[in-house]
């Protein structure tokens, strides 16, 4: 499944249509729990901002 952001132009330009209209997914939450805030390994820190730049909904 692609998020309506990653598709709206190509919605709008009518190269893509919308099927299922009846169904989908709610928004929800995420939660990224761990140990210690002071001690962030970068690897879970570079995933952590991956996240997040993904999970932003874009105005197009």
């Amino acid at each position: 499944m692609v998020s309506t952001s990653d598709t709206a132009v190509h919605l709008r330009s009518g190269e893509l249509r919308r099927l299922l209209l009846d169904f989908g997914i709610d928004r929800g939450e995420l939660h990224a729990v761990y140990a210690s805030y002071r001690h962030v390994p970068a690897s879970l820190r570079a995933f952590l901002d991956f996240v997040v730049e993904k999970s932003t909904v874009r105005q197009d």
